[in-house]
């Protein structure tokens, strides 16, 4: 099963106009936390990522890579200054390398609301919130030949309305990160690269995912 992570970190100038670049950790957390949790599982799965921030109908490079490795699930992770790009890659995706991909919206910017999802229904499932685990159950599911319609935390379109399953327990759900010691070679190969083509690499960490609290007001919390 071929998994492609997209996300767009927009490359900054720093300090004295240097070009600084973000190291992808959702990528190496989502393949961490699919490792760790589900390790028999992990090697019928390949997993790569872009942030290019090019559109991907811009990118010949990148959608012949894609073509070469059609994706089976997609995941967006959306921010107020990707959101745009990343749907209109997925968008390109379904209708120029695989029409039956999984598009799987999460992030800060995932949108569940009905207008949103009636606008963009090309994208499969929503997850508000911590999203690791509910991203390893879809990829169970589609590994087992199932829909990831009952998975716990997805968000989808069922042409009338908006179903909205419960989020996964936390105690389920919990934060690992180990992906230095577990794809040292990848990492130590991306860290050469990109500091080879940038002044500094902004290396990212977490000590807790999503927000703590349930206020029954915010699209994360509940009823």
């Amino acid at each position: 099963m071929n998994i492609f992570i997209n996300t767009n970190y927009v490359d900054d100038l720093g300090n004295r106009g240097k070009l600084e670049k973000r190291f992808p950790l959702i990528y190496f957390w989502l393949k961490d936390s699919y490792y760790q949790n589900y390790p028999d599982q992990f090697e019928k799965t390949d997993w790569r990522y872009s942030d290019d921030p090019r559109e991907m109908k811009d990118n010949p490079q990148l959608q012949q890579q894609l073509r070469d490795c059609p994706p089976d699930i997609v995941g967006l992770s959306l921010y107020m200054w990707n959101t745009d790009t990343l749907l209109r890659n997925a968008l390109w995706i379904k209708e120029n390398v695989n029409p039956d991909v999984i598009i799987v919206a999460a992030g800060p910017n995932a949108d569940s609301r009905q207008q949103w999802m009636e606008e963009n229904v090309y994208v499969d499932y929503v997850v508000n919130g911590p999203a690791a685990e509910t991203f390893n159950r879809i990829i169970n599911c589609t590994l087992e030949g199932k829909h990831s319609r009952d998975v716990l935390g997805v968000n989808y379109w069922d042409g009338t309305k908006v179903v909205r399953n419960a989020p996964v327990p936390r105690k389920e759900d919990q934060l690992v990160l180990n992906y230095v010691n577990n794809f040292r070679d990848e990492v130590v190969a991306m860290l050469d690269d990109y500091t080879a083509r940038f002044d500094n690499v902004i290396v990212l960490t977490m000590l807790i995912q999503g927000c703590p609290y349930s206020c029954s007001f915010c699209e994360q919390g509940t009823s």
